[in-house]
């Protein structure tokens, strides 16, 4: 099942769905399940908007952070976001569409990944700011 804590996992890609309503509670189960993905060595991760009719600004904050995260780890953060709608015309407004990559559907977002690499085991990890070692399994 696609959700927060165990993602789908696609050409070895972690995929969170994010839930209808992005508020601060939502936030907050979000940067905990994608943080630990970035403490297991995946550099890359996708999160599916495609469901999302609410993002407030804490949810576009957790978004740019978290692609400055996987940036420092060598991947990125892959948005999934349908034109037109409500998170679409949230990213345009506050010009995330010039930072975080978006694409329209998942299929695309998963093209995307196969040019660059998705795992980095055993890479440091940057965790709001502080880089930790990580061990490699």
């Amino acid at each position: 099942m696609l959700g927060l804590g165990n993602p789908l996992m696609i050409n070895d890609v972690p995929l969170f769905a994010a839930p209808a309503r992005v508020d601060p509670a939502a936030v907050v189960n979000l940067e905990l399940s994608v943080l630990e993905w970035f403490r297991d060595g995946y550099a890359t991760v996708l999160i599916d908007l495609t469901g999302t009719r609410f993002c407030d600004v804490k949810g576009f904050t957790f978004l740019a952070r978290t692609h400055g995260q996987a940036l420092s780890q060598g991947g990125e953060l892959r948005a999934v976001i349908p034109r037109g709608g409500a998170v679409f015309r949230g990213f345009a407004a506050l010009n995330l569409e010039h930072f975080i990559p978006q694409f329209s559907s998942v299929d695309q977002a998963l093209a995307s990944t196969r040019e660059s690499r998705a795992r980095v085991p055993g890479s440091p990890c940057c965790v709001h700011g502080i880089y930790t070692p990580r061990a490699v399994r």
